[in-house]
């Protein structure tokens, strides 16, 4: 991983939701969502998953609970010996 980048948690029961044709929103159309705010915020992501996961089932019956996380690569130690201390 490199810095700013971001991984997904979700559980089966976003990938898993139905639209009015019975169809799976599936774990293809998170990636893809996903891929379309490169440079988005955890929070504007996890907005943006919502939304359409929410779009997609369009009111249906929700059969599961629905969870996902992000979390942001984000390193804010430094590395090396910046101190000056050789201890």
């Amino acid at each position: 991983m490199e810095p700013g980048d971001s991984i997904v948690f979700f559980s089966d029961g976003l990938s898993e939701t139905r639209n009015y044709s019975g169809d799976f929103f599936g774990a293809e159309r998170i990636r893809e969502v996903c891929s379309s705010m490169p440079r988005a915020t955890p929070e504007e992501q996890l907005n943006t998953i919502t939304s359409a996961v929410n779009a997609y089932a369009a009111g249906e019956t929700q059969q599961d609970d629905r969870t996902v996380a992000v979390l942001r690569y984000n390193p804010s130690w430094r590395t090396g010996n910046e101190g000056g201390n050789s201890n």
